[in-house]
């Protein structure tokens, strides 16, 4: 796992962070909206809202992942700071020489795509990222990676917004605190001009602070005058509702600007915050002199005399057209994605109804063809058994009288016994064919102790000498493995040079898919495979017979020379070709044959 280094300027960076007094903050809606709608857009089932401080990634809001931080050196947004002006795509972690080793790839949340937008804020400062997570690779398009950086610019716009409005209030509390001292100063008709001299400077000075404030949030502030209905307000203010600088407003103009549907609502919200000394909130719609139309979110707080008769509404306002036209887009977006959903969704089912019915075909098929092998296996034996002892009775009874028909009937008697071998062989391999037994933990070091005690006679009789090595545990079915076992240790035995004793050695080994020989093409895809070969030293073969060799009825020997039907190797293929594997034979003349089985390496 590599870790970025440190970049010049880090300090400042942290330092601009904690400016938001953001850092283990409750979870908010507005952001967890954000994130909710990244992963929909981008249909992942995580995304976070990353804030990097100098030990660890602090989540604002996590969207699909159940923790709050976690350690800096783990975390992708480490990276993706790095190049602030671009979005850092891992298409599949697994590949990545960062992030292989990672625990957050290697374990929970299994991090395998990743896409994050750096929290770039209007100084330059890298605070985080916006990032989109799934647990498989993965490939956004070009309108997903825009919506994701629109969406990211929107974190940004609320975390500087949040910074501005704590501004906003601590500069409104110290100018309260200020006009409160200096009232007291008044009313005392105090002599003391240096604290009146500071308290004049302070309050200037609060002043600006709040209009830099006022400014950095774009927002225009007012107070109306409950009496007389004139409103005094910054040039902000009157932008926001399309009127020139110069321009002299009252409430009564201000509310004709308000669109008439929305007017009344407006009002009852003022009359409700002066009747009950609480903060007047609203976003309207207003009509400018030039015709446009634009959205206002204002908020205010009414000031009372020491009587308690209200004496004026002081606030700010703020022309929000470019966010309810980035929520409309986005719950346009939304829509489209969740028809698209529905109508996938659709297709998917007719798909799976389709399989579905394919697959009551195919059982039924199956079904008959393992009841036909059946019968016709039992109906193919029936005659030979007769054949089979007819001609024994014949030999057992009329030997002296046969002559020379004796060594007619023995090959009669031969031949019969080679055709029910084969009728069994053949039976053996349609079973296998049609199987569809449920996998199970097998000992592949139990499979082969079995076949040998079944072999123990064939293995005296020659002297073998055979040497397993420990074989793995695999999921599979042990009947048929016994089968492959069984026909390629009997083979190895069989197939033994005259004069020369049988060495047998079974072996195991783990193979990586990418160090697979060219030749294996297994059926089950996966990152690992168990390797267990069968060396023997006996007759071989030539090795431009390796293609057809397990191919039904090829034999590489004369009856005469080796007994057997040729179905063998081809049950053996389709067995480990069951077990999502792949079989290999290697050989040279009168040097013996090495079988490579590849089985794939199940968790």
């Amino acid at each position: 796992m590599e870790n970025p280094k440190i970049l010049p300027g880090e300090e400042n960076r942290i330092a601009a962070l904690n400016s938001y007094n953001i850092l283990d903050t409750l979870p908010q809606q507005e952001y967890d909206d954000l994130t909710k709608l990244a992963s929909e857009i981008c249909q992942t089932p995580i995304s976070l809202i990353s804030l990097l401080d100098d030990t660890r990634q602090w989540f604002k809001s996590h969207h699909g992942l159940d923790v709050s931080e976690t350690p800096r050196e783990y975390a992708f947004c480490n990276h993706a700071i790095i190049n602030p002006d671009e979005i850092m795509i891992v298409n599949d972690s697994r590949q990545d020489t960062r992030f292989l080793d990672n625990p957050l790839v290697t374990g929970d949340p299994y991090v395998i795509f990743y896409a994050g937008v750096p929290l770039v804020d209007s100084n330059g400062f890298a605070l985080g990222s916006l990032c989109v997570i799934d647990h498989a690779p993965k490939k956004l398009t070009a309108g997903q990676l825009s919506a994701l950086q629109t969406l990211a610019n929107q974190v940004v716009k609320l975390l500087e917004l949040r910074r501005t409005n704590s501004e906003l209030k601590s500069a409104k509390r110290q100018l309260e605190e200020r006009n409160a001292l200096l009232d007291k100063v008044i009313d005392k008709q105090t002599e003391n001009e240096v604290i009146i001299k500071k308290s004049q400077d302070e309050l200037l000075e609060t002043n600006q602070h709040l209009e830099m404030a006022l400014l950095a949030g774009n927002l225009g502030s007012y107070a109306l005058h409950l009496q007389t209905g004139i409103i005094s307000s910054t040039n902000l203010f009157k932008a926001n509702y399309g009127l020139p600088s110069k321009a002299l407003l009252n409430f009564s103009e201000l509310v004709e600007c308000i669109l008439p549907d929305e007017r009344q609502k407006m009002l009852d919200l003022v009359e409700n915050a002066v009747l009950t000394k609480g903060v007047y909130q609203a976003e309207y719609r207003v009509k400018w002199p030039d015709g446009h139309i634009a959205w206002i979110s204002t908020s205010g707080k009414c000031v009372y005399d020491e009587e308690g008769n209200p004496v004026k509404m002081v606030g700010t306002t703020r022309n929000i057209s470019k966010q309810k036209a980035l929520e409309e887009n986005m719950e346009k977006l939304v829509s489209e994605r969740t028809d698209q959903l529905l109508e996938a969704n659709r297709s998917l089912l007719e798909l799976n109804q389709k399989v579905f019915a394919s697959n009551e075909i195919l059982k039924k098929s199956n079904a008959s063809l393992e009841q036909f092998a059946f019968v016709a296996s039992h109906d193919l034996q029936e005659p030979l058994r007769k054949i089979q002892s007819f001609g024994d009775l014949l030999h057992k009874r009329h030997a002296e009288n046969l002559g020379a028909g004796t060594e007619y009937l023995n090959r009669m008697q031969s031949a019969a016994g080679r055709m029910s071998s084969l009728i069994r062989d053949l039976l053996a391999f349609s079973r296998i064919t049609v199987r569809d037994e449920t996998p199970a933990k097998v000992s592949l070091s139990w499979v082969v102790k079995t076949v040998l005690d079944d072999l123990e006679l064939a293995v005296q009789e020659s002297g073998a000498i055979i040497i397993t090595e420990p074989l793995p545990m695999i999921y599979g079915d042990q009947s048929q493995l016994g089968q492959v076992f069984q026909n390629l240790i009997s083979n190895a035995i069989k197939f033994r040079i005259a004069g020369n004793i049988p060495q047998i050695r079974i072996s195991h080994k783990e193979v990586a898919q990418s160090n697979l020989p060219s030749t294996v093409n297994p059926v089950g895809k996966t990152d690992s495979y168990h390797c267990i070969e069968i060396a023997d030293n006996g007759t071989g073969f030539n090795p431009q017979h390796a293609g057809r060799i397990f191919e039904v009825f090829q034999r590489l020997h004369g009856q005469n020379e080796f007994p057997g039907t040729g179905i063998g190797l081809a049950i053996c293929e389709r067995v480990i070709a069951n077990h999502g594997g792949a079989i290999t034979a290697t050989s040279q003349p009168d040097q013996g044959a090495v079988f490579g089985i590849y089985l794939p390496m199940q968790s």
